[in-house]
């Protein structure tokens, strides 16, 4: 793991969380710090752009010809995100209120096979809105062996990001709609800039006033969330360049800021921090319903205690285990297998 990445990846997840979290409980429109919460849904590229790098970063040199290789790889990514994902999916789904038990399995198989992403109706469905993105990612997952066999080429795959990247900002500005925000062929823009990223990663060292650069990226994404609102990927064609230098400035970064161990372990709950937000944020609706004149800030610090404890118990006790088993039972299969 890369302590500075893994501090990246959790801002980033908390600015997920703060969207969702200023959604249901800031309500007053003219306080100021919802404007820039609101704009917290461009944090998305963020993660997915990270994808990318830290799969490039990991697996640039493997040879995907080989099937022992590409199962492993495929295995590793399954046991990274699907056993908690699918536990979080099922209580989710015991308890979703207002639809029949049909519709239950209906939507349930569909977020079983991580199809949820694909389809504009089944997104609201997922929890809450936020499981989408493993949809995206388990297909990011399945292409990228392909994009790695084909990245000799990498300037067809710049102008392929560049240019859907473009489509996508142009028609979520028109349309407006989720679906293109969480279909995960429009994602392969910030994933491929992401593995891009990690190949031409060394031209950034060689750049003058790198700190500079790198604060002014962050303050540009700052301005991007405080005027974008629910416009979320209107700015797409800004907001994954800005994404991959960000990512690039913290990867070569020695600061504090980004390489201590309170981060760096917040990262490495970050998974289980953005599937558990959903819940979290009920569990407070449960535990103020009789507040209601509470401060809205103070409710968002009782939501996020509420979501790391969570987070915590979820990645020691679940996400660590099952990942340390499958692992176990996929080095047993291919050793069998030589």
């Amino acid at each position: 793991m890369i302590t500075s990445l893994n501090s990246f990846r959790f801002f980033t997840a908390l600015a997920i969380f703060l969207f969702h979290a200023s959604s249901n409980f800031l309500l007053t429109e003219d306080f100021w710090i919802k404007k820039i919460f609101d704009g917290g849904t461009i944090f998305m590229s963020g993660f997915f752009v990270l994808s990318g790098f830290i799969l490039s970063h990991i697996y640039h040199n493997k040879d995907f010809n080989n099937n022992k290789n590409l199962f492993d790889f495929y295995f590793k990514r399954l046991a990274r995100i699907y056993p908690i994902y699918i536990l979080v999916t099922i209580l989710y789904f015991v308890f979703i209120p207002r639809i029949s038990y049909q519709e239950k399995i209906f939507y349930i198989i569909n977020d079983i096979f991580l199809l949820q992403g694909f389809f504009e109706n089944l997104i609201k469905f997922g929890i809450n809105n936020t499981t989408w993105s493993v949809s995206v990612e388990a297909f990011l997952y399945l292409t990228f062996p392909l994009i790695i066999l084909i990245s000799k080429n990498r300037l067809a795959l710049f102008i392929f990001s560049i240019i859907l990247a473009i489509f996508s900002s142009l028609n979520f500005s028109v349309l407006k709609e989720n679906y293109i925000y969480a279909n995960p062929f429009f994602r392969l823009s910030d994933f491929i800039f992401g593995i891009l990223c990690y190949l031409y990663k060394d031209f950034f060292i060689k750049l003058n006033y790198q700190k500079l650069i790198h604060l002014a990226t962050i303050s540009l994404i700052i301005l991007i969330c405080f005027v974008s609102k629910e416009n979320r990927m209107s700015f797409q064609i800004f907001t994954i360049p800005l994404f991959g230098i960000w990512i690039i400035s913290a990867f070569y970064s020695k600061s504090l800021f980004y390489n201590n161990s309170i981060t760096n372990y917040l990262g490495l709950i970050s998974y289980s921090f953005y599937l558990w937000q959903t819940s979290a944020v009920g569990l407070t609706k449960e535990i103020i319903k009789n507040y209601q004149q509470a401060s809205p800030l103070l409710v968002i610090i009782i939501c996020l205690i509420i979501n790391l404890i969570l987070s915590i118990l979820s990645y020691h006790f679940i996400e660590q285990k099952s990942r340390k088993y499958f692992l176990r039972k996929t080095k047993i299969f291919l050793d069998r297998g030589k």
